[in-house]
């Protein structure tokens, strides 16, 4: 759904090309080039207002019990996001189908066309209610994607009655370039935003993830690698890895951070209303599992992004350098998602272990067999009672060992606005 927009976005920078020339050379006529983030001014002091009272339906009760915050979050989108956005006579965003792709043990992918709206779109309605929740954090990680990518059109159209309000000049004065902005929301109240950086903008320069297919050592290339970040994606054009930079990157980073944290706030349900069963949290360790190294996956990402352009393309690193609000999000963005990780591992480390040992059910880390597509390998597994999963702990600490490197906190370091936090590590118990 993302790509789709930005691609729209495109295709509406160019077609407002003609009727927006005048506009340009009006602009343009004093020589200054006009400054995108002065767009937020328009939009810098607008909230999103909803009513947080217990909603009827079950999952969406747990949400509001257990994760308020990603509650508020799905509550904006459902009730302002969902439709298409339009500034004056124009639309900016237009509501395409809804697709989920799942990747399976072999490494094909299969595409699935949602027929729900919002929130449910991500919920499989066919599953038992326990299966039904496992899907909240992948929900909400959809509709933060929805968020971050419609909000600020979303409030631009109450305040601005032309589209060609969010157009500026580019550098030689010749063309318009249709400005977006990715808003991160931190809480009811509290949004980051941040210029949107296309590959096909050259005032907004950035180059396609894809090309990190030769930086990136074979043996890094790990799980979401093909997906994101690989020039063999099967994704369409104009997908992720291909057309797209170092926000869209962002953009997943902090998805994943709301994934997260839902799977963290639902320990409080498996806690107070699920049965004491090493099945039942087996159910929550799945999710926790499946999802938690996505942080070291897209932060090496970034950071090998910034690498990247530093040696080879070192305009485009000084333009990134420049840009504040893209450092403020992520240096925030970096922050809470890394201490995150730390607190879940602190939960499976100490918290659930002694929790069970009040039901007389033991949680040991076991050593095992792996065997992923024909490898074979050892790997750790999180047992509860006789059950274990794979905890993905060599792929996560591969990544984290090569990001403790001088090399790669200097380089997060030069584009976080303050120093990195330590890096979260596991501790075998």
């Amino acid at each position: 759904m993302k790509i789709n927009q930005a691609l729209f976005f495109l295709l509406a920078a160019t077609v407002a090309f003609n009727s927006c020339k005048t506009s340009v050379e009006n602009k343009t006529s004093s020589g200054k080039k006009a400054d995108s983030y002065e767009l937020l001014n328009i939009i810098q002091n607008e909230t999103f207002t909803v009513k947080t009272d217990k909603p009827g339906d079950p999952l969406l009760a747990i949400l509001w019990k257990y994760s308020p915050e990603a509650y508020f979050l799905v509550k904006v989108t459902g009730e302002y996001l969902h439709g298409d956005i339009k500034i004056g006579n124009s639309t900016v965003i237009k509501q395409g189908t809804k697709k989920k792709n799942y990747t399976g043990t072999d490494g094909t992918r299969k595409e699935i066309i949602l027929s729900g709206t919002g929130f449910f779109a991500w919920i499989d309605m066919n599953k038992p209610f326990p299966e039904q929740i496992k899907d909240i954090s992948s929900a909400v990680h959809e509709e933060n994607h929805k968020f971050t990518n419609a909000s600020a059109n979303f409030l631009f159209s109450k305040k601005i009655k032309n589209g060609r309000e969010l157009f500026i000049p580019s550098s030689d004065g010749k063309r318009l370039l249709m400005i977006n902005f990715d808003a991160y929301y931190l809480s009811p109240g509290s949004v980051l935003y941040a210029m949107r950086r296309h590959v096909n903008f050259s005032d907004t320069p950035v180059f396609p993830a894809g090309r990190l297919e030769s930086f990136i050592p074979e043996n890094k290339k790990t799980t979401r690698y093909k997906l994101y970040i690989g020039k063999k994606s099967k994704q369409s054009p104009g997908a992720i890895g291909m057309e797209i930079g170092i926000t869209n990157l962002m953009d997943e980073y902090y998805s994943y951070y709301w994934d997260n944290q839902v799977i963290y706030d639902l320990y409080g349900y498996y806690k107070n209303e699920q049965p004491q069963t090493a099945q039942s949290w087996q159910n929550w360790t799945s999710q926790v599992f499946s999802t938690y190294f996505a942080w070291a996956e897209f932060r090496y990402w970034i950071v090998s992004y910034l690498l990247y352009a530093s040696q080879k393309e070192p305009q485009i690193y000084a333009m990134l350098i420049q840009d504040e609000h893209l450092r403020k999000a992520f240096t925030v963005i970096d922050d809470r998602f890394t201490e995150l990780i730390k607190k879940i591992f602190f939960r499976l480390e100490k918290e659930l272990p002694e929790h069970l040992k009040k039901f007389n059910i033991k949680v040991a880390i076991k050593e095992g067999t792996f065997n992923d597509r024909g490898n074979t390998s050892r790997q750790s597994f999180y047992g509860i009672g006789n059950i274990s999963r794979h905890m993905f702990l060599n792929e996560f600490s591969l990544l984290v060992h090569e990001m403790e490197r001088g090399e790669w906190i200097n380089m997060a370091n030069a584009f976080r606005l303050t120093p990195q936090h330590s890096l979260p590590k596991f501790e075998k118990f």
